[in-house]
């Protein structure tokens, strides 16, 4: 699967500050990237289960509490995807923020939206 062909989603932090400007600016790189579409389901357990059962390609959000994504990323692990933080390496409880993917894109969508 490439990214032209993929579905990713994203949230937004309830700060409107740097993190929503640069959720902004990946999006806009995905866009750019001809991404087939973007989705704000708005809960990050939603959309990381999402991915796990292929609904979803990918899903980040740069800042999150651990509440929102320690079920989701075992959910997205065992289903063999990837999960990794928002600098590529592997995630950890608080890391902050949470790319996941079907295994297939996750290089392609880190060099993106990596910051």
């Amino acid at each position: 699967t490439c990214l032209q062909h993929s579905m990713v989603a994203t949230g937004f932090h309830y700060d409107r500050g740097e993190w929503v400007t640069r959720t902004l600016s990946s999006i806009e790189r995905l866009f750019n990237a001809n991404v087939r579409g973007i989705r704000r389901l708005g809960s990050a357990a939603l959309d990381l289960a999402w991915v796990a059962c292929g609904r979803l390609d990918g899903f980040f959000e740069y800042k999150l509490s651990p509440w929102d994504y320690a079920a989701g990323i075992l959910v997205v692990t065992e289903a063999g995807g990837d999960t990794l933080d928002r600098f590529g390496n592997p995630i950890e409880l608080h890391s902050g923020g949470t790319i996941a993917t079907n295994g297939r894109i996750t290089d392609d969508l880190l060099d993106l939206i990596r910051w």
